[in-house]
């Protein structure tokens, strides 16, 4: 079983590349991080588990509210 960061980097950067994807013109470096930080599911304290679970369908959801 795979774990930790260098597992989640990939997960979390396909989902940037794909909310940029969508809206290239009207999003920054900065909106697509506050997006996933937003829409992410939060699973405890951040210095334990860092800023939670990416989640691509509330990611979607938000940028096209």
């Amino acid at each position: 079983m795979n774990l930790g960061t260098s597992m989640a980097s990939a997960h979390v950067t396909g989902v940037a590349a794909q909310i940029w994807g969508a809206k290239p013109d009207l999003l920054k470096n900065k909106d697509i991080r506050k997006i996933l930080d937003k829409t992410a599911t939060k699973l405890g304290k951040k210095r334990t588990y860092g800023y939670g679970l990416v989640d691509a369908l509330k990611a979607f959801d938000y940028i096209w509210e």
